[in-house]
């Protein structure tokens, strides 16, 4: 056993070796003092899982996936199941859309259905029998929208920054009145970027390929994909699974 007196004096020896460092630190930065993050990556991985007659599965938990990312195995941590019906939740909330920022918003939440009517002019025949019936078709498909679901109408060339979600249902049925189908037609020109089409010979597959990145483009927004989850990916550790069931429109 260490007298007291030895203690005192092993005490006051590591005080005086400490005092010096103690003064150079009060002396410098703090900022060169270390700091420790931790942190875990979770990604959401949404599924939908059907049995017999296309009826969703319910009873699934975390251990009923595999998840995998090149090859290897990801641990599922979670598994919730959504049912998705468009229908309010009861709380009594607003459901109208005020504008973009709103729109998009509301577009992140669990508990709503996203859609997108792509209306590809380039490639649909201005032919009044043609777009009378996919006029009707279009017209059934927004009186079936329920009260939550959201849409975005957009067109070849239609930029990201001009989808709006929208629940405005005459909104969409008189986007869908004024609809014209151009195939086959280069003038008169909507944009400047048509207007540069027409000075190339193969102005028919650049339509084409105009249209397939708008289309895309509808796709990753209506899928709220933005690039920092792909970098996140690459990082996963951990996966959140969500089960959704989604009810049909028709």
């Amino acid at each position: 056993m260490v007298p007291p007196a030895f203690r005192l004096a092993l005490a006051l020896v590591v005080l005086a070796f400490a005092t010096p460092g103690a003064q150079q630190r009060e002396a410098g930065t703090e900022s060169q003092q270390p700091t420790f993050r931790a942190g875990v990556n979770i990604v959401r991985v949404d599924v939908s899982v059907t049995g017999r007659n296309d009826e969703a599965v319910e009873t699934l938990d975390a251990s009923s996936f595999r998840v995998t990312e090149d090859g290897v195995p990801q641990k599922v941590e979670t598994a919730q199941f959504i049912r998705l019906t468009g229908e309010p939740d009861g709380s009594g909330r607003d459901l109208t859309v005020r504008d973009r920022l709103h729109g998009v918003a509301e577009a992140e939440k669990e508990d709503v259905r996203l859609f997108a009517l792509f209306l590809d002019d380039y490639h649909i025949d201005s032919h009044p029998e043609v777009a009378q019936r996919l006029k009707r078709a279009l017209e059934s498909f927004v009186d079936a929208l329920r009260p939550t679901d959201l849409v975005v109408v957009m067109d070849p060339l239609t930029t990201l920054e001009g989808l709006t979600f929208t629940r405005d249902k005459w909104l969409l049925r008189e986007r869908i009145r004024t609809f014209k189908g151009r195939r086959g037609e280069l003038l008169p020109v909507r944009s400047v970027l048509e207007e540069a089409q027409l000075s190339q010979r193969n102005v028919w597959e650049l339509r084409a390929g105009v249209t397939l990145s708008a289309g895309g483009a509808a796709a990753t927004r209506v899928a709220k994909a933005a690039p920092a989850r792909a970098e996140e990916r690459r990082k996963v550790r951990r996966v959140s699974l969500t089960a959704h069931t989604r009810n049909s429109l028709v």
